[in-house]
């Protein structure tokens, strides 16, 4: 399975395959718009700053993260802390807690959308 289904299935698991279809698997669609188009209730995730700081203040160790610009490995272990201000140095940038409890997302759209922190309840 590739990184961005199981993502789906993690954090979009109740939204209906329609109204995934029409705003995030599309062609040109990203899995963040889950965010984006508030297909995630609006109180249920943080973006911008508050995004940044509670990304900063979870506990990362054996956290994966995801590079859709890279040509390396697509999904790596956080071989080293990462914190949001050497994220938001990336293009865009996906990372999961080991438990794929709680997601961060830096998007390609700085400062217009994202970044994004969603932990599941």
């Amino acid at each position: 399975m590739d990184f961005e289904q199981e993502w789906l299935n993690h954090f979009a698991k109740e939204i209906s395959p329609n109204r995934l279809k029409k705003y995030v698997t599309k062609r040109g669609g990203f899995i963040w718009h889950i965010f984006s188009y508030n297909l995630v209730d609006k109180k249920d995730y943080l973006s911008g700053d508050k995004a940044r700081q509670a990304f900063d203040m979870e506990n990362k160790k054996g956290a994966r993260y995801y590079d859709p610009s890279s040509e390396e490995e697509w999904v790596k272990d956080l071989s080293r802390e990462m914190d949001a201000g050497f994220i938001d140095g990336m293009y865009e940038c996906y990372v999961v807690s080991k438990d794929m409890t709680w997601t961060y997302i830096k998007t390609h759209e700085n400062n217009w959308c994202g970044p994004y922190f969603y932990k599941i309840k």
